[in-house]
């Protein structure tokens, strides 16, 4: 998960209401990060003392949205990585079908999107058909670059 402080516009709100869904995820075999991109609100204080699960990687500066987040994904080890704003709010067994869809092809493949889906709801069937329209049954990943 991303957080960032807009300037004058706490984010803790949004934190309290939509971080709650993401840590409730029934994938067992999860890890949620949030990576605080210098923000300076007190947001950071409500996830150490009310989530305390949730691994916080705190990036030095802010460095925008996308290098906000290749910052902050140097200091993350996983096999799959679900990059959430902290406004999304997500549904019971939401990560299930994209986990399944992946494993069940030996290619390796990524999901491109350019759709904002900040403060949607999407069920775990919506989030399965949207991946298999989106990604060609076979996706390569052309590691000669």
């Amino acid at each position: 998960m991303f957080h960032y402080d807009p300037h004058a516009t706490s984010q803790t709100p949004a934190l309290k209401q939509f971080l709650p869904s993401v840590v409730a995820s029934t994938y067992l075999n999860k890890k949620v990060v949030l990576i605080d991109n210098a923000s300076t609100d007190d947001s950071l204080h409500l996830v150490q003392s009310d989530f305390p699960a949730v691994e916080i990687v705190r990036n030095k500066l802010n460095f925008g949205f996308a290098k906000g987040y290749n910052e902050g994904l140097k200091e993350v080890k996983a096999d799959y990585y679900i990059l959430l704003n902290s406004d999304v709010e997500v549904q019971p067994g939401w990560i299930e079908p994209a986990i399944e869809l992946m494993e069940s092809d030996a290619a390796k493949i990524s999901v491109r999107t350019s759709y904002n889906l900040s403060s949607m709801s999407f069920s775990p069937k919506e989030i399965a058909a949207a991946i298999k329209k989106h990604v060609p049954e076979r996706s390569v990943l052309d590691t000669t670059t």
